[in-house]
């Protein structure tokens, strides 16, 4: 199974599902939303407030590539100042 994850900038979401349809999401836990199918599978869950959540992690994650550079020397893309 292959999964599709997209961001959406304008919501600051970020959805990860398998590409099948699903049911309108329930709160698993906060920030957190689940879809399931018919079956009470999860098919997707979606990250409310994703750039604020992530964002530790990804600095971090970033400031791997770019060796040397501070974290606060990087833009909000991850790429140097």
């Amino acid at each position: 199974m292959k999964l599709k994850i997209c961001y959406d900038p304008e919501t600051d979401t970020l959805d990860i599902g398998n590409g099948r349809p699903g049911s309108d999401g329930q709160p698993v836990a906060e920030r957190l939303v689940a879809f399931f199918d018919e079956n009470d599978e999860v098919v997707s869950i979606t990250l409310e407030n994703a750039s604020e959540v992530l964002a530790p992690f990804l600095k971090d994650r970033i400031a791997d590539r770019h060796a040397g550079t501070p974290t606060s020397a990087l833009r909000d893309d991850g790429e140097p100042i």
